[in-house]
This record gives structure tokens, C-alpha cells and sequence, in this order.
């Protein structure tokens, strides 16, 4: 019997698909990295900055369509944070007593900043407390692009694989995103009131960064609603959180 003939396209598939099965249910577990080091060791090249068959922008330099790349302080401000990730447990949570339930509804529109795929992107929005703690993942679209969302996968707990996937890589921005947090850390605790943060990063990138918001917010007893200004890559933001919901926020 012939083999069948793998076209450019298809064999390109296959690498991203990991030889043509299905993804690891958690593509960043030590695993599935370490199954990828073997058996594809170009595949760990692919990282930020890379110049292998694509030139990225520099600092501050126009995109594709009129948008700018990010300047040195974005691009520090992003550095760090990723860095920060490496000194912390990232699945590490203050034994604490729970704090009122209650869950966090949001909604917003993601816009292109002109990346090197747009108007295709993916993203993430997760909590993290105030003190840059990894608390819950729940909202991500991104499907074999997972790997793209830089900032997520360093600050995430790599033992919570979030069942929030809500769709593969968009082909475009016409999509309104809503979500909710039910309130839980990713152990399944009522998290603590107090000082919260919100995290939207937003990428249509394979090799560079994309874009991050952050939103600070408190949980407690009381009903809160935030509509924050406009950012470059996240339009129409609102926040409400409703105590007392967290049961009903549950999927």
C-alpha cells in the first residue's frame, strides 16, 4: 500500500496537532512538554523574538495595517511579569478563610492591534489576587494557539486545566465575549474577600507578544460594577460582581 504524501500544509498541521492526533488534554502538563522535546526539538524554538521564518517587528516599529509594535516599557512591563511567574509557586494559595460568595460576571469586545495573523486571534482572561497570586482561568479561546498566550501559560497553575475553552482561534473580532467567575479558587474554595485582578491577554501572534489588561476589582458583601476605559485590544469592559451568586455561576 502507498503511503499518502504529506503537502507542505498538511505537514505543518500534523506538527501543530502533534503528528496528526489530538492534543494532550493539558498541552503545558510536564508531559506533553517533555513528549514535545522529543520528538520535535525545533519545536522550542518557537518562542517570543523568534526569527526563524518570520522577522518580528522591533520595538516601537509599524505593523502590518498602521499599528505599532510595543514600545520598551510594554515590552519590560511584559518581561517581568513573565519572570515574576518563575519565582512563585504558581498553584500556591494562602491557607485563608473563605470570603462571600458571590460571582463575577464580565463582557467585552476584543479589537486587532494589526498582529501578525489578525484578524484571527485568541486569548484568555483569568484572577489573580492582589498580591499576583494564580487564582482561576474562566474564559479561554484559543484551541492549538494555546501556546501563543505567553503571559497566561507562565502565570497560570499548570495543576488547574481550566474546562473554559470556549472556542478554537477566532477568525475575527465580530465575537462578544461574557463569562463569569463563580467566586472559587482553582482548588474549588470560596476565595477570600479582599483585592482581586482581572487579566485579559488578547494575541494574534505567533512569535511575539500580544496584549494585556489588567483590571483590579474587590470581591466582598457588596455589589460592584466596573465599566473601565477602552485599551487598545479590549473594548466595552464591564465588570459586575453579585454577592451571594456563586452557586448559580457554576456551569
Amino acid at each position: 500500500m502507498k503511503r499518502p504524501r504529506l503537502t507542505g500544509v498538511s505537514l505543518l498541521a500534523c506538527l501543530i496537532t502533534l503528528a496528526c492526533g489530538a492534543p494532550a488534554a493539558d498541552p503545558f502538563s510536564a508531559e506533553a512538554a517533555a513528549e514535545r522535546a522529543e520528538r520535535f526539538p525545533l519545536l522550542g524554538l518557537y518562542t517570543p523574538g523568534n526569527t526563524i521564518g518570520y522577522e518580528p517587528p522591533r520595538v516601537g516599529s509599524v505593523l502590518a495595517d498602521g499599528g505599532v509594535g510595543l514600545n520598551e516599557a510594554e515590552l519590560r512591563a511584559v518581561e517581568a511579569s513573565i519572570q515574576e511567574a518563575t519565582t512563585m509557586d504558581r498553584c500556591l494559595l494562602p491557607d485563608a478563610a473563605e470570603g462571600s460568595a458571590g460571582s463575577l460576571s464580565f463582557s467585552f469586545q476584543s479589537a486587532t492591534y494589526h498582529g501578525f495573523y489578525e484578524p484571527e486571534n485568541c486569548g484568555a482572561v483569568w484572577i489573580e489576587d492582589a498580591e499576583g497570586r494564580y487564582v482561576a482561568t474562566p474564559l479561554v479561546w484559543a484551541g492549538v494557539r494555546l501556546r501563543n498566550l505567553f503571559v497566561w501559560d507562565a502565570r497560570r497553575c499548570r495543576a488547574d486545566t481550566p474546562d473554559a475553552v470556549s472556542s478554537a482561534t477566532l477568525p475575527d473580532h465580530s465575537m462578544t465575549h461574557e463569562g463569569q467567575w463563580d467566586g472559587r479558587d482553582h482548588m474549588g474554595r470560596v476565595a477570600p474577600d479582599g483585592s482581586y485582578v482581572l487579566n485579559i491577554e488578547i494575541t494574534e501572534d505567533e512569535f511575539n507578544y500580544g496584549r494585556r489588561v489588567q483590571v483590579p476589582f474587590d470581591k466582598g458583601p457588596e455589589a460592584l460594577t466596573l465599566m473601565p476605559d477602552d485599551s487598545e485590544s479590549v473594548l466595552d469592559l464591564k465588570l459586575s460582581f453579585a454577592p451571594g451568586a456563586a452557586e448559580a455561576a457554576n456551569p
